[in-house]
């Protein structure tokens, strides 16, 4: 279900015109990240339509002379919209109905739900401890762990585990783990903690054991994000938990060239008007909005990702990224996009970043 979708149709069948008033600073600050809208609601207008104003501050909603409105369409899916003008929407929503979609190119799944992961994902210390070696599938738990990089190798596992984070899953669905003494341990360990008590873990039919069909995939997706939306290119054999969504291209189209693509001003915008937000400037996107979000895909040779790669660096800034890239790959699904139309995208997709950042 669209997030509010009820609700904002409630209010475009019982009101003939809608006023939204944001704001750009937070009305309640001991409830940080919660942003706060006023609604003004009127049943008959000679003027209908929804409308949008962002203000200041609260002060400066009794002065009409600092009230500027601007119309939105009420079909608008989401109405996350609203700090931006005309000639923005317009440009975004032409260019986006002209363009595949992150679904129309690869399927994608959650990863592994544990239920408990301070229990099933361990780090290299204690699947000593509690001999649980030989049960042990490599896994990242969140994307703090990989940092900005674009590429994920077996080094930089490798120095995910050095670091002594959790990065091991504990899969017990092997068929002769119910007599293996050795891992009485580990399983008395879980039960102190209650958890064969919990309601996922007695749907089970035994509660240490993880229902799951995931398996490495070329590219991951990570669904919470800070800077920018993060989709990782995969060269390991490492498996996420569901903080992340495991990516397979579908046929015709490759991991390398959906990585390439995805790094652009539309589609990050739209990320941004897709998404919700949450406390401390936490952007989310739901497995629909995440598939919805569009894609001006772009086929690269071997050859040119390689290069992608070099130039991408280490550890690379999303501006630095498109501003090396921005035009490459919006020219060549849009022929008839200016460099002016190019700029303003990226101008949009600051100004919704630092918004949501406020928050």
């Amino acid at each position: 279900m669209d997030y509010a979708f009820q609700l904002r149709q409630l209010l475009i069948s019982e009101f003939n015109r809608i006023e939204v008033f944001t704001f750009n600073e937070l009305l309640f600050k001991e409830c940080k990240g919660q942003d706060t809208v006023i609604v003004v609601a009127y049943k008959k207008s000679h003027d209908p339509g929804l409308f949008f104003s962002n203000i200041e501050n609260l002060e400066l909603l009794s002065c009409s002379y600092e009230i500027i409105f601007t119309k939105h369409s009420i079909h608008e899916k989401k109405w996350s919209s609203h700090s931006l003008n005309v000639d923005e929407i317009n440009l975004i929503s032409r260019l986006a109905n002209q363009c595949l979609t992150v679904g129309d190119v690869c399927s994608s799944k959650p990863g592994v739900v544990t239920a408990a992961n301070q229990f099933f994902i361990l780090n290299k210390d204690d699947i000593q401890k509690y001999n649980v070696q030989k049960y042990i599938k490599p896994i990242v738990q969140k994307g703090s762990l990989v940092g900005d990089k674009v590429i994920f190798l077996d080094e930089d596992f490798e120095r995910i585990k050095m670091s002594n984070a959790p990065c091991y899953f504990v899969d017990l669905n092997d068929e002769g783990v119910m007599l293996d003494s050795g891992i009485a341990e580990y399983l008395e360990y879980g039960v102190k903690q209650k958890l064969n008590e919990r309601y996922k873990m007695q749907n089970r039919t035994h509660w240490f054991q993880v229902p799951y069909n995931a398996s490495p995939t070329p590219l991951f997706f990570f669904k919470r994000c800070h800077s920018h939306p993060k989709l990782i290119r995969n060269h390991t054999n490492v498996i996420t938990t569901d903080s992340a969504y495991l990516v397979m291209p579908k046929e015709n189209y490759t991991a390398d060239s959906i990585l390439f693509s995805f790094y652009n001003s539309l589609t990050l915008v739209c990320a941004e008007l897709m998404g919700r937000y949450y406390g401390g400037g936490v952007l989310e996107l739901t497995p629909k909005e995440f598939k919805g979000l569009p894609l001006p895909y772009n086929p690269v040779s071997d050859k040119s990702f390689l290069k992608y790669i070099e130039l991408c660096g280490e550890s690379p800034k999303i501006e630095k990224v498109l501003k090396k890239f921005n035009k490459e790959i919006l020219k060549y699904y849009f022929q008839e996009i200016s460099d002016e139309e190019i700029d303003m995208l990226e101008n949009i997709r600051l100004k919704l970043v630092k918004r949501r950042h406020r928050l």
